[in-house]
């Protein structure tokens, strides 16, 4: 090695911890990256909750809600299922509600709560994360699926090359990360 490396006062200095990557969000302290599992299965508990809710108004509101076309033809007996705009609005409402509000407010939707998990603001670690984060993780989910279904599974396995911090890319975006309650 040169000798000019060897020197004391080249490199950092004693004491001073090494300054992070710009533009990488970092975790707070002391919080623990929920695993990718723990995050699958809480979606699944949630999606079980909405399809519950969406077979109750069906059965309750009929044809306001969809219309079932039979198609009845010698060796084919099939059906389609169609939602109306009120619906599809009442679906979105119910997302909004369930994605947004509790988030907002608990850090977390149902199935987060029952596996553990919250939503947290990445650098501080506050739970819950507030309307303003929660409202963007909703839109940019609804976004990435009524783009194309791809970029919606992308999303949510997002978390698998999200480093160590376990950060799917709505996460990195919107400063936020879904960690284990303590």
């Amino acid at each position: 090695q040169p000798a000019h490396q060897l020197q004391a006062g080249y490199g950092q200095q004693p004491g001073y911890p090494q300054q992070a990557g710009y533009g990488q969000p970092g975790l707070h302290s002391g919080a623990q990256p929920a695993e990718f599992w723990r995050r699958m299965l809480a979606r699944i508990i949630d999606w079980l909750i909405f399809a519950v809710i969406f077979a109750g108004l069906q059965f309750g509101l009929g044809d306001t809600f969809g219309v079932v076309t039979n198609i009845n033809e010698p060796g084919n007996i099939s059906f389609n299922y169609n939602v109306t705009p009120l619906g599809s609005l009442i679906c979105l409402a119910i997302g909004f509600l369930g994605e947004v509000v509790i988030v907002a407010l608990a850090g977390g939707q149902i199935g987060k709560l029952a596996m553990g998990i919250r939503i947290a603001t990445a650098t501080t670690g506050h739970v819950p994360i507030g309307w303003g984060r929660a409202i963007g993780r909703w839109a940019v989910i609804q976004l990435a699926f009524i783009l194309c279904f791809i970029p919606g599974v992308a999303l949510f396995l997002s978390p698998l090359w999200g480093g160590p911090q376990q950060l799917g890319l709505h996460d990195k975006w919107l400063g936020t990360a879904v960690i284990r309650k303590r």
